[in-house]
């Protein structure tokens, strides 16, 4: 039903587009931080793998992992949690985002599988992820994939989220 492939920079203004309809739906910061078109675009100039979903062509959801992530702060708060120094070996799951009428399929925890197979394969140690505690959806598939939660803080400018890590 679903085709998932990685993509490229050609489809930024689809990534932006579908996230500016996730917060036209309702959703608020407190789920999900709202990225701008300028930090879609930074994505492509860092080490990164964004995976795409698809239907016949149209994309309908995305996933956004970035490898060895340099001055970050969500790595900066999970070597402090996890009393480690992680800077190599690392990955960030900095987003996923499924449309409304897609949800529901499993696609979150796809995307998850795809990108523990990708660090399997290059020899990555660690991934983690942020998740709103108000986010249950998310929480819940990131625990299924055997993400656990290291603690939490404030990121991203004060919203409080889990932090959530899995050894590979």
């Amino acid at each position: 039903m679903f085709e998932i492939r990685e993509i490229g920079s050609q489809y930024i203004n689809e990534l932006y587009a579908i996230q500016q309809d996730v917060f036209e739906e309702g959703y608020d910061e407190n789920l999900l931080r709202k990225n701008s078109l300028i930090d879609f675009q930074n994505v492509f100039y860092q080490n990164h793998l964004v995976l795409g979903a698809f239907i016949k062509d149209r994309l309908i959801a995305f996933a956004i992992l970035l490898i060895n992530p340099k001055n970050n702060e969500l790595v900066e708060k999970a070597n402090s949690i996890l009393k480690t120094n992680k800077n190599s070996n690392v990955v960030i799951i900095k987003l996923v985002i499924v449309k409304k009428q897609y949800r529901g399929h499993g696609l979150q925890r796809k995307f998850l599988k795809l990108f523990e197979k990708y660090c399997h394969n290059n020899e990555i140690e660690l991934m983690i992820a942020s998740v709103s505690p108000q986010n249950k959806y998310s929480l819940n598939n990131f625990e299924l994939e055997g993400f656990e939660i290291a603690g939490q803080s404030k990121l991203y400018g004060g919203y409080l989220r889990y932090i959530l890590f899995k050894k590979v």
